[in-house]
C-alpha cells in the first residue's frame, strides 16, 4: 500500500497538483459523484468514502487489481495537501540557503 501512495504523491500529485485537488474537491462537495484520473504512474478512482489508487505501469491484470491501494478519501485529500505543504516548503529550504563555503 505504501509503496502505490507513494507514487501517486510523487509522480501525480506533484506535477499535477491543482487539477488532483480540484477533482477530489469536486468529488468531496458532491459536485460529481466519483472522478478517474491517470497521471504519469498511477490511476485513480475517486469516490466520496474511498480512493483506489493503481499502478499503471503494471501489465498483469491480476497483480494491477491485486495491488490496488485503498484509501478514504478525505483523508487522502488531506495527505495530499500536507504532502505539497512539506515539498514546497523542502524546495525553498534548498534554494534559499547560502552556499556551504569551505575554511
Amino acid at each position: 500500500m505504501q509503496k502505490r501512495l507513494i507514487h501517486f504523491l510523487c509522480s501525480d500529485v506533484r506535477p499535477f497538483e491543482e487539477w488532483i485537488k480540484s477533482d477530489f474537491d469536486k468529488v468531496l462537495s458532491g459536485e460529481i459523484i466519483s472522478k478517474e484520473i491517470s497521471g504519469n504512474v498511477c490511476c485513480a478512482e475517486i469516490n466520496f468514502k474511498n480512493t483506489k489508487i493503481y499502478n499503471m505501469l503494471i501489465e498483469d491484470d491480476d497483480e494491477y487489481y491485486e495491488t490496488c491501494c485503498e484509501v478514504d478519501t478525505k483523508e487522502l485529500r488531506q495527505l495530499i495537501d500536507e504532502w505539497c505543504d512539506k515539498v514546497r516548503e523542502f524546495k525553498m529550504s534548498i534554494t534559499t540557503k547560502p552556499p556551504h563555503r569551505q575554511a
